[in-house]
């Protein structure tokens, strides 16, 4: 264990009941070890372990630690804590979750599908938290003389997910308990100096703390901010934090713990805060399953062509921003990872193929991953995923598509330490992410716009060859963000003032920021400013709101536009023409067409009005030694969408402008880690015809890391059409 940090952790998971019989799990995991695998993950259920008071069997993981033990293989143990059992349900029948309306979700499930139990019962009620601190104290007692155990996942894929079809936001929306609400009080008087600043902020008149209630059926008001800053920054890692105690109190020597998401909270920003609670931090990836988000599916069969250049970069966006959420110390892990189809009941999907393996692989490594673990061994046999998933076959045998596990074993075996060690330097550029827009825009029951502008503005920069970081623009204090040369805010529609000060802060000092739309139109508590814009963000800014109205797409297309209920709700589609800097070029207005009132600022952007006359709809604004750029129009939805290459080309002049390098050649763009000074290269091509990355000449030779082929320095690196391939250069 005291070599753990120079491993690179790659397993799969072998064991959650139901489960095969337990000699085909031994089996799989002699398999694994001759593939190259390092640690194997077994899934337990409280509901299975523990069927009735005082009543324990843990007789499946103890075979199971024994044996991995004898073979090799580093263990990890996955809690399933919200399958909880029957008898803790009937004990305490006022555990269960209370929704909005009052009523208790009455569904004590068994089984481990769907959603891994959740959404479990309410964790602040101390009847339950003491029978699971029982559990988790016979089971740490069972497996305290194991020490090959890498680290104990707390929660997979922590959240409140409710399997419900066609609920109500308010039949959705737990924890309403009345322990929870007491906590919530509690942390609302930690937030708030006093209970009439709590009022003004929230515009009510609550007599008492007592008195104070979170909403329940209406979430376009402010204290709907608060009520969810409270489930995401109080409730659920305390969740965690209350595991990890009785976990490494139970060990009673150092003991690892991790935790993961079903995929990255895409425009929140609470994961970077979260990391900090484990050793090991990181999300799901399932390219069968996560690609297209928002509008993006097409309709239809898909044609592989399109679909490989979105699997890259939708991929590294989906892994790279839980790599940015994996903060400080922690490391990066890829809990998830399919390595078969993802079946659905009665609906199967296509094959995996050795490449796609392959090239999932390699991808988690281009983002930064520290280790990475399989979903799983031999095909499912439960009813929702059936002979779904899986890199063996019915009977054991290797899949195809394994071969690919066992290249990325035998690298393992040449690059362990770096792949385990190694990780991306910090980007001079940022995109920034804000939890008051994404809170803002879930009670507005718009929630898409908080991911699809992030993904606007990241795939145009990976295409321009540079390689951001997300950046958490709540918790960042004035140096981490000085640490970037430039920072994205492509939707921050809801701000509070003490971060458009901190925006302004970081411009004065040098920075460049770049906002789409309608920056602070509402305050982080969700009042509108009827200026349009708040008093910090019109002085960041120097303009002050002209007009903003709503424009409709090209084609007739209704992806993100609402349907107009009278002539005038739309303006016509139209292009916004580049001035000053961004002379020549054009972008396609999407979503907004804002315009403004110039103050101190400049014109970059011109729309045309009515009458022949333009009006301004961008601008640039000095600030101390930076500047900040204002576009009125979602440019992030124009470049993503829309296949405007005016946006890209704004982009790159602005980046061009402040000399930021760019990784790029033709359409392979490289991305790099570190460690010792070793490095691995990631070079993907982006492009549907074969290219190359010319190295730099002088430079110690690359190594493939799959096939070892060596490429001396200035040597032209073939990169297949919508592919990639990493390699290794090490200093000797």
């Amino acid at each position: 264990m005291d070599d753990l940090d120079r491993i690179y952790l790659f397993g799969a998971h072998c064991y959650r009941v139901p489960s095969p019989p337990l000699g085909q799990v031994v089996e799989d995991m002699q398999t694994m070890k001759r593939l190259g695998m390092n640690l194997a993950n077994f899934q337990i259920s409280w509901s299975w372990c523990n069927p009735d008071d005082g009543k324990y069997d843990f007789g499946d993981l103890v075979t199971l630690l024994a044996e991995s033990d004898r073979i090799g293989l580093f263990a990890s143990i996955t809690l399933t804590m919200e399958q909880m059992p029957k008898w803790v349900w009937d004990t305490y029948p006022d555990c269960r979750l209370m929704n909005a309306r009052g009523n208790r979700i009455e569904d004590p499930t068994q089984y481990v599908l769907p959603a891994d139990g959740k959404p479990g019962p309410c964790w602040d009620h101390t009847g339950v938290r003491r029978e699971a601190r029982r559990f988790l104290d016979a089971l740490m007692e069972t497996t305290r003389g194991f020490k090959h155990i890498a680290y104990w996942n707390l929660w997979q894929e922590i959240s409140l997910a409710m399997v419900n079809p066609g609920a109500s936001g308010p039949d959705r929306n737990v924890p309403f308990n009345p322990e929870t609400l007491d906590a919530f009080r509690d942390w609302l008087k930690a937030r708030h100096a006093s209970l009439e600043a709590l009022n003004n902020a929230w515009g009510t008149r609550f007599p008492s703390w007592e008195r104070v209630e979170p909403p329940r059926l209406y979430t376009k008001v402010p204290s709907f901010m608060d009520w969810r800053r409270f489930v995401f920054e109080g409730y659920l890692p305390g969740v965690v934090e209350e595991r990890k105690r009785v976990i490494r109190k139970g060990a009673g020597s150092p003991t690892r713990v991790a935790f993961h998401t079903c995929h990255p909270l895409f425009g929140a920003a609470w994961e970077f805060a979260w990391s900090r609670l484990a050793d090991y931090y990181g999300t799901s990836f399932y390219p069968t399953a996560q690609l297209y988000h928002g509008w993006e599916h097409p309709g239809g069969i898909l044609e592989e062509v399109e679909d490989r250049r979105h699997e890259l970069w939708s991929s590294l966006y989906h892994l790279n921003y839980g790599r940015c959420t994996a903060s400080g110390p922690t490391r990066y892990l890829i809990s998830e990872i399919a390595c078969g189809p993802y079946n659905v009941g009665l609906h199967v999907k296509g094959d995996v193929t050795r490449e796609d393996l392959r090239r999932w692989l390699l991808l988690q490594i281009a983002a930064g991953s520290q280790g990475v673990v399989l979903w799983n061994t031999r095909p499912e046999i439960f009813w929702d995923e059936a002979q779904g998933q899986g890199f063996l076959d019915g009977n054991g045998g290797l899949t195809p598509h394994a071969e690919a596990l066992r290249e990325f074993g035998d690298a393992l075996k040449r690059h362990s330490d770096l792949l385990a060690n190694s990780r991306k330097p910090v980007s001079p550029v940022g995109i920034g992410v804000d939890d008051d827009t994404s809170l803002f825009l879930e009670g507005s029951d718009a929630g898409v716009h908080a991911n699809m502008p992030l993904r606007g503005v990241y795939e145009a920069l990976l295409t321009l060859g540079v390689d951001p970081n997300f950046v958490d623009v709540n918790r960042s204090d004035g140096q981490a963000l000085a640490r970037r040369r430039i920072l994205f805010m492509p939707f921050a529609a809801a701000m509070a003032e003490r971060t458009v000060r901190k925006l302004a802060a970081y411009v004065e000092a040098g920075g460049v920021l770049v906002s789409g739309p309608t920056p602070a139109r509402f305050s982080e508590y969700g009042w509108a400013y009827q200026s349009g814009m708040s008093p910090e963000a019109e002085l960041l800014f120097g303009v002050r709101q002209k007009s903003l109205c709503q424009v409709a797409e090209e084609s007739s297309l209704w992806r993100w536009t609402p349907k107009p209920g009278r002539a005038g709700d739309l303006r016509a589609p139209v292009v916004l023409k580049g001035t000053a800097e961004l002379e020549s070029l054009a972008l396609r207005a999407s979503f907004y067409v804002q315009t403004f009132e110039p103050v101190r600022s400049r014109p970059v952007l011109r729309v045309p009005e009515p009458g022949g006359r333009n009006a301004v709809a961008g601008v640039m604004n000095r600030r101390g030694n930076g500047r900040v750029y204002l576009f009125g129009t979602m440019f992030a939805y124009a470049s993503l969408s829309e296949g405007c290459h005016g946006t890209r080309a704004a982009l790159g002049r602005i980046l061009d402008s402040i000399e930021v390098p760019r990784a790029r050649q033709g359409e392979v763009v490289m991305h790099r880690r570190f460690w010792q000074g070793a490095e691995l290269v990631s070079l993907v091509n982006l492009g549907s015809q074969a290219g190359f990355w010319r190295d730099e000449a002088g430079a110690p030779s690359l190594e493939d890391i799959l096939t070892g082929e060596v490429f001396g320095p200035g040597a032209d690196i073939p990169v297949p059409a919508h592919d990639l391939r990493v390699c290794v250069r090490r200093v000797d």
